[in-house]
């Protein structure tokens, strides 16, 4: 009771687009000034947040499958961590027709961001609901 065809396929999809990092983080990493590459590492790290956001959600939502409960602050905080890059990778892909450089610190503060275990405290204080 703890798994299904759907989640397996989501779970398949979001595999198959980790597989595809080394691709996308090599062209980035050879052609760093190419709006091409910033907007194809963009779109990956865009579509690996989505995926990942629509199983956690389909995790939870599901009744076919087993569940602790997650409180409203761990729900938030997750949610903080996957948008940040979602939104770090829309905005670099954007500023890239004006500066390569400051899409790829976009795309490095994300990664920063998501590698402090405090960098969501801030946030998660802005976030309108109470627990």
């Amino acid at each position: 009771k703890n798994i299904d065809v759907h989640l397996t396929n989501i779970n398949a999809l979001f595999l198959g687009l980790v597989a595809l990092i080394p691709f996308s983080s090599q062209l980035l990493g050879t052609y760093s000034t190419a709006r091409i590459a910033i907007a194809i590492y963009g779109l990956h790290i865009i579509l690996l947040g989505l995926t990942l956001w629509w199983m956690r959600d389909y995790i939870i939502e599901s009744e076919k499958i087993e569940n602790s409960h997650i409180s409203n602050r761990d729900y938030r905080h997750s949610t903080i961590r996957l948008a940040v890059p979602i939104i770090c990778s829309v905005f670099a892909i954007l500023i890239s027709f004006y500066d390569t450089t400051l899409s790829l610190a976009l795309y490095t503060f994300a990664i920063i961001f998501n590698l402090l275990p405090q960098s969501t405290r801030l946030l998660s204080r802005l976030w309108l609901t109470k627990d």
